[in-house]
């Protein structure tokens, strides 16, 4: 099942709803964050 699917499934359950939206935020930034923090750990280390 794509990433795309889950995001813009719409569950009828608000609950369900919040769940994938933030399994989708989780899934989205996570990379996100990780690559800023390692682009500002070299910055620093230079």
């Amino acid at each position: 099942m794509a990433v795309e699917d889950v995001c813009y499934a719409f569950p009828t359950r608000t609950q369900e709803f919040q769940s994938i939206l933030n399994s989708c935020v989780a899934f989205l930034f996570t990379p996100l964050i990780l690559l800023i923090f390692l682009y500002t750990s070299q910055l620093i280390h230079l």
